[in-house]
């Protein structure tokens, strides 16, 4: 995994570019994840970071677990070594459709397809792209579920620190509890501000 953490591929080609996201979402590179990624409203803006944020909290608390049980015990959350070089080597092994501008990356086996765009000298991945199946103002919407998920994920992270999970099994009943409550809590209304003025003395002439 060492060596996989030092690849930095730039955005000078379809597959460069593609590479170089999957690796930003692994090892939560949030400035790599937002540049590779390409915006084109305020609501695909904020996807965007919030994805990005997501895979941030996520490498950190895989690295909290790599640490504290080791890479083997914590190969069921950070996925190990040899599956992220193989969906690496698919990027290089997938076919290219499209003309010079707009290229679709076809898997040789089975696999999503990926569609990049060129923007300057660099190609980006549409967020319409990866949510070519739902409704951006529908996920839009769902963005403070994600904000608290990935705030519970980083409270578990600085609780396994402190040395609070013995083991892989109560870190991932802690993963599974805290965002159910961060789900919850955000189905909920939310609370009214008070309108109530301040008292003040009498006022004198």
């Amino acid at each position: 995994m060492a060596e996989l953490k030092l690849l930095s591929p730039d955005a000078s080609t379809p597959k460069s570019a593609a590479k170089r996201l999957m690796l930003a979402l692994r090892f939560g590179r949030k400035a790599d994840i937002l540049a590779t990624l390409q915006t084109t409203s305020p609501d695909e803006a904020s996807i965007a970071k919030a994805m990005a944020g997501m895979a941030e909290a996520t490498s950190g608390l895989s690295v909290a677990a790599e640490r504290q049980f080791g890479p083997q015990e914590a190969m069921p959350l950070t996925g190990g070594a040899a599956e992220l070089a193989g969906a690496l080597q698919q990027i290089d092994d997938s076919t290219q459709a499209g003309d010079g501008k707009t290229v679709t990356l076809i898997p040789r086996v089975a696999g999503e397809k990926l569609t990049l765009v060129a923007v300057g000298d660099e190609w980006k991945v549409p967020i319409s792209a990866l949510a070519a199946t739902a409704d951006l103002k529908t996920l839009a919407s769902q963005l403070r579920v994600v904000e608290l998920q990935t705030q519970a994920v980083r409270d578990v992270t600085g609780e396994l620190e402190q040395g609070r999970y013995k083991d892989m099994a109560a870190l991932a009943r802690a993963i599974e509890g805290k965002s159910m409550v961060a789900a919850s809590d955000a189905t909920r209304p939310p609370q009214p501000q008070s309108t109530t003025l301040p008292a003040t003395g009498p006022t004198t002439k």
